[in-house]
């Protein structure tokens, strides 16, 4: 059973600046993340990023928490490379 996502609002803005054809990129992506969650080894982020993970697309990163009791993916953040890792 696939989870749901719900998206930060950065998150929802960095959709709507970029492209379409990247957007529908990085969506395919997030519903293959929600299908296949219980299935993948997620890649965690380290110190107080500890409790999220990453998903990575091209130069895109994908920063994701996950909350199984409520079989839930929260989308944190998207941006590229260079940018994500400076919050």
């Amino acid at each position: 059973m696939p989870y749901s996502v719900e998206f930060s609002l950065i998150s929802e803005k960095f959709l709507s600046k970029i492209d379409k054809s990247l957007r529908l990129k990085i969506i395919r992506k997030i519903e293959w993340l929600s299908k296949n969650c219980e299935f993948i080894t997620h890649q965690p982020l380290h110190y107080e990023f500890k409790d999220y993970f990453k998903l990575k697309l091209g130069k895109i990163r994908i920063i994701y928490q996950i909350f199984p009791d409520k079989k839930l993916i929260f989308i944190a953040y998207i941006d590229f490379r260079d940018k994500v890792y400076k919050l």
